[in-house]
C-alpha cells in the first residue's frame, strides 16, 4: 500500500485527511537540477518516491541520477570538450523536469488535491547549494588526484 491509497476507512466511508508529508514539485526538481546538478534533482525525486511509499523507485532514481552525472562529466571533459558546458547541462534540466512530470506529476496532482503540502522554495534552494558545493568538492578532489587521466588523450 502506498501513500496515495492510504485513506482511513471507517464504516465503509473514506475520511479524506490531508497527507502529513510534503512533496517537491516538478519546478523544484528543475531548479535543483539547474543549480545543484542532476544528482540534486534526482535526490528530490527520490525523496518524493520515498514519501509516497515507493522505495524501489527511490533507489532507482538515485542510481540513474548518479549515472547521468557521471556521463555528463565524461561528455564535458572527454567527448565534447570544446562545447560549452551549458549545452550539456541545460538539456539535463529539461530532461529531469520531464522525467519528474511524467513519473510523478499525476501523484503530485493527487497530493495537492488531497490538500497535501509542497516543500518550501527556501529548502529547495538550500538543498541546491549543498549539492553544488558537494559535487564541486568531489570534482576538485577527483581532478587533483586523477589529473593525469583528465589531461591525457584517449
Amino acid at each position: 500500500m502506498n501513500a496515495i491509497d492510504s485513506h482511513v476507512i471507517n464504516d465503509g466511508q473514506s475520511i479524506n485527511m490531508p497527507p502529513n508529508y510534503k512533496l517537491y514539485s516538478v519546478l523544484a526538481v528543475g531548479f535543483t537540477t539547474f543549480f545543484g546538478t542532476c544528482l540534486a534533482g534526482g535526490f528530490l525525486m527520490s525523496i518524493n518516491w520515498m514519501r509516497l511509499g515507493f522505495p524501489k523507485k527511490s533507489i532507482m532514481t538515485m542510481l540513474i541520477s548518479c549515472l547521468v552525472l557521471c556521463f555528463s562529466f565524461l561528455f564535458q571533459t572527454k567527448v565534447f570538450p570544446s562545447i560549452p558546458s551549458a549545452a550539456i547541462s541545460l538539456p539535463s534540466v529539461f530532461l529531469f523536469m520531464l522525467w519528474s512530470h511524467l513519473s510523478q506529476g499525476g501523484l503530485l496532482k493527487i497530493h495537492v488535491q488531497q490538500m497535501g503540502g509542497m516543500e518550501s522554495g527556501w529548502k529547495v534552494l538550500g538543498i541546491s547549494i549543498l549539492f553544488m558545493f558537494f559535487v564541486g568538492a568531489v570534482s576538485v578532489f577527483l581532478y587533483v588526484y586523477f589529473s593525469d587521466y583528465f589531461n591525457s588523450s584517449w
